[in-house]
C-alpha cells in the first residue's frame, strides 16, 4: 500500500548525454566531410611547376565550337560569329585564322587570313559575335573557318 515514490532515474540522464555526444560527432563529421569534398579541400598548397610552353599546341588546345557566317548591316562584308574554347593550361593570344568561301560547285571563290587580337585564358570559352572579314563573295554556298595558330603564354 505504501510504495516509495520514484524520482528521476539515473539512466535517463545518461541517455541524454549519449544522444548529445552522438549528435556532436555527426555534426563534426559532416563538417569535416564538407571541407574535404570541396575543390582543393584537404590539400595543402604546393608549388607546382608552370606548364612548359614547348608543349603548347594551339591546333590541339583551341577548339572552334561554333562558326557562323552572315553579312554586316550594309550587306557587303562577311561577318563571322565565333565561339572558341581553350582546353589547355595556357593562355592564347594573337589567334590566326583562315576563312574560305565556296560556290555551289565547291569551287573556291575567295579566301582570307586574319588575326583575332584577343586572349583566351586556360579552360575558357569565349564568344566573338562580330568578326569582320573580306567583302562577302557573291555566290557563296559553303564556307570553312579554321584556326591556324596562336601565341601561348603562361599566366
Amino acid at each position: 500500500m505504501f510504495e516509495e515514490p520514484t524520482g528521476p532515474k539515473a539512466g535517463g540522464i545518461n541517455q541524454l548525454w549519449i544522444i548529445f555526444a552522438v549528435v556532436c560527432v555527426v555534426v563534426v563529421g559532416g563538417a569535416v566531410l564538407y571541407v574535404l569534398l570541396q575543390p582543393g579541400g584537404g590539400t595543402t598548397p604546393s608549388t607546382t611547376a608552370a606548364p612548359d610552353l614547348a608543349a603548347a599546341d594551339a591546333s590541339r588546345d583551341l577548339k572552334l565550337s561554333r562558326a557562323s557566317l552572315g553579312k554586316d548591316v550594309t550587306g557587303t562584308r562577311a561577318l563571322w560569329s565565333l565561339r572558341i574554347q581553350n582546353n589547355s593550361p595556357y593562355t592564347y593570344t594573337n589567334i590566326r585564322y583562315e576563312a574560305r568561301y565556296f560556290d555551289f560547285n565547291n569551287r573556291l571563290l575567295a579566301s582570307s587570313e586574319g588575326t583575332i587580337e584577343a586572349s583566351i585564358g586556360p579552360q575558357e570559352e569565349r564568344a566573338f559575335p562580330e568578326l569582320q572579314d573580306i567583302l562577302y563573295p557573291e555566290g557563296t554556298a559553303r564556307y570553312e573557318f579554321r584556326l591556324r595558330e596562336a601565341t601561348p603564354t603562361v599566366q
